[in-house]
Parts: structure tokens; C-alpha cells; sequence
């Protein structure tokens, strides 16, 4: 049985197939994110790094702890696209909901 992050051949045969499509597709695989209440925090649970796109909203800071650190950095951003390392997390302070979208890149 082959078993993956998220513990189940579905979840493998998931990331498999978002791994092809980037090889065969493009370069690009894109996947929402489901955003929580503020300060809603994202991490990079892929063995890769990944673009996430953060637009709309009215979001006040961006900020980013890598996964051996303790404290968060300010990246200077309210929007935009921001690549997050592999464990690493992302925090989203917002007063209006914003998108954010991964953006697989291979």
C-alpha cells in the first residue's frame, strides 16, 4: 500500500496527478485556499516550495515563520505573490476576507 502525507492512496494518486499535470500540463497547477478567520495562517505541508497568491480583501500584513523558527518575519506585503519553502508558514492579518491561491510550480 502506498501512503503519502495524507495517509491514503486517494491522497496520493491527488498529489500524483497535481505532479504530472505541472510536468505534462505546464508549469503551473493552481489550488484555493480556504481562508479562515484573521489571522489565518497557511503552512506548507508539500515537500516543495509553492507560490501562494494573496489578492483582494483588505489584508494589513503578510508574514512568514519558516518551520525551525519560532517567530514570524514581516515580508513588507499586502498582496501578491509570496513563495513559501516547505514547512514553512504563512500568516494573513486581514479586516475584509482575502483569496489566496497555491500556486504549484514545477
Amino acid at each position: 500500500k502506498v501512503a503519502n502525507e495524507r495517509g491514503s492512496i486517494d491522497g496520493f494518486y491527488s498529489d500524483f496527478k497535481v505532479h504530472l499535470t505541472g510536468i505534462l500540463g505546464g508549469i503551473n497547477t493552481y489550488e484555493d485556499i480556504t481562508v479562515g478567520s484573521s489571522p489565518f495562517v497557511w503552512r506548507n505541508t508539500h515537500p516543495y516550495t509553492c507560490v501562494v497568491n494573496v489578492i483582494g480583501g483588505s489584508v494589513t500584513s503578510i508574514e512568514m515563520r519558516h518551520e525551525h523558527y519560532l517567530s514570524y518575519f514581516d515580508t513588507g506585503l499586502t498582496q501578491g505573490l509570496i513563495d513559501v519553502p516547505a514547512g514553512a508558514y504563512l500568516r494573513v492579518t486581514y479586516t475584509a476576507i482575502p483569496n489566496m491561491t497555491i500556486v504549484y510550480r514545477y
